[in-house]
């Protein structure tokens, strides 16, 4: 993908909304696009944190061994979704293995262009963090509906 259709594509990115052209283009120069057939690892449970990934096309399976060893599928991601932002942020190996469903299309943010874009505080970085927190609330919300409905369960 160029350049050119690499920043077209960040600036109809609802994560990436309100960039101006330039600033959609500077980001663009820091990342890269993965073109993943399906049933690809993006990266494995335990792996090292370096990069941040956003979904652009496709499907993702997420998958979390467990204390026996088992894998377990915990769930998909979707068109527009970040993921692998907990471990760059925190500094921490991967929590969950991650795998294209289907024919797929990512921006990587190596962790060297998310260090530099946060260290000059440019505003991709920061509709990327704003985004990842909406997301995480939400998830937690779910979560918080899930538990208040197997607690009922457990009272009645």
């Amino acid at each position: 993908m160029s350049t050119h259709t690499l920043t077209e594509s960040i600036l109809v990115n609802p994560v990436f909304a309100g960039l101006s052209q330039t600033e959609a283009e500077d980001l663009a120069h820091h990342c890269e696009v993965l073109l993943l057939p399906p049933e690809r690892f993006i990266f494995k449970q335990g792996d090292t944190s370096s990069d941040i990934y956003v979904l652009f096309r496709g499907r993702l399976e997420i998958n979390v061994r467990d204390m026996a060893g088992v894998n377990n599928k915990v769930g998909y991601l979707e068109e527009g979704e970040v993921f692998g932002e907990m471990g760059v942020l925190e500094s921490c190996p991967r929590s969950a293995s991650v795998s294209t469903a289907e024919d797929s299309v990512l921006l990587r943010i190596p962790g060297e262009g998310f260090t530099t874009m946060t260290a000059s505080g440019h505003p991709a970085i920061h509709r990327l963090l704003q985004w990842s927190i909406h997301k995480a609330c939400n998830r937690l919300r779910g979560l918080d509906t899930r538990l208040d409905h197997l607690f009922k369960e457990e009272d009645e």
